[in-house]
């Protein structure tokens, strides 16, 4: 999957590059594993063509224009397995603004410094130059000015440093950054009081009385614990101001809740596109079939076999799990780049 920290990625996935090796050498015998992050889709989907890179995670789009130009030289990219995450096998793509702007609707970008991410990014660039389009903006002529950033990342600094008005991104990739620039994304600091705390909270929580800081975006906590209060109490924060207390049955037991400070984040979600499939794994089309089912299996039982690894993908890329996918599940996407003469 292609990152602008690829090296640093390339060192943490290292461990299941080994595990990966393991498992399919059972069957295989002296067949060798060797991963790469890309710095880029296209390079991916150029090594896939040229047969110098056997398997990849890609993003939708991105595998729809592997297959289309495989498909040319007769081994067209086989879509293997779908990703899972927050539980779903899609996601959507989203319109972030500064609030300095003076954005309030999709039809004020006109004019206005816009960022995307890669030409061959689905969440972002192709759904939302699609939904920009739908509310008349088109960003080859009506924007000031665009450009590809090259990933998720750097298009949400850009956009909080003041460098772009907005931009395209998936849903929500200002997580990234909410614990070194807590004001990015609207959010609350809330002093939580546990009564008679639960035993599986002692761990997180020292103390029967913390402050803790929570997001109104799409994410998951560095503990499994505080993830799971952020779920338990986050609709009721979004009704309260601060000052305001109330009483919640939460994983912790009895948990009063009052909000010390609240925030509306520097950047807002102007819009949400219409459902994504998720990323997938893919395969270039002459690797051998049953190879191709092993890597499925393995990638499949990866959770309850080994979840120590499995946890990289889920630290990483916030993978849940995977599930069997075809060609066929991106048929309505494939339409969609058509329509949008992208493919």
């Amino acid at each position: 999957m292609p990152s602008q920290q690829a090296q640093t990625l390339k060192d943490d996935i290292k461990p299941l590059e080994k595990y990966l090796q393991k498992e399919l050498q059972e069957k295989y015998p002296g067949l060798k594993v060797e991963s790469f992050v890309a710095v880029k889709y296209m390079g991916l989907i150029a090594g896939m063509k040229a047969g110098t890179v056997d398997v990849s995670f890609l993003a939708p789009f991105s595998y729809l224009l592997s297959r289309r130009d495989t498909e040319r030289i007769n081994v067209p990219t086989k879509p293997l397995l779908r990703t899972i995450r927050f539980g779903k096998n899609s996601y959507r793509a989203q319109i972030l603004a500064s609030r300095s702007s003076n954005i309030k609707s999709i039809k004020d970008l006109k004019g206005k410094m816009f960022a995307f991410t890669d030409p061959a990014s689905t969440s972002g660039f192709l759904y939302p130059q699609i939904t920009l389009l739908a509310e008349g903006v088109d960003y080859r002529t009506d924007l000031k000015n665009y450009a590809m950033l090259g990933s998720h990342d750097n298009v949400v600094q850009g956009i909080y440093r003041g460098e772009w008005d907005a931009g395209a991104t998936y849903e929500d990739a200002r997580k990234n950054f909410v614990y070194d620039f807590e004001n990015i994304a609207p959010g609350f600091k809330v002093e939580l009081t546990f009564t008679n705390m639960e035993q599986i909270c002692a761990d997180t929580f020292l103390y029967d009385t913390v402050e803790k800081n929570f997001w109104d975006i799409l994410m998951r906590y560095q503990s499994p614990i505080v993830d799971s209060i952020a779920q338990e109490i986050t609709p009721s924060l979004k009704n309260m101001e601060v000052g305001n207390e109330a009483t919640i049955k939460t994983i912790c037991g009895l948990t009063k809740i009052k909000i010390l400070e609240k925030w509306n984040g520097e950047i807002f979600q102007l819009a949400l596109t219409t459902p994504i499939p998720n990323d997938i794994v893919a395969a270039r089309g002459d690797l051998n079939g049953n190879l191709m089912e092993e890597i499925k299996k393995v990638f499949i039982e990866l959770p309850e076999k080994n979840n120590k690894i499995f946890e990289i993908l889920n630290n990483i890329y916030s993978i849940e799990g995977f599930e069997k996918t075809n060609h066929e599940d991106f048929l309505e996407l494939k339409m969609l780049a058509e329509k949008s003469g992208l493919l």
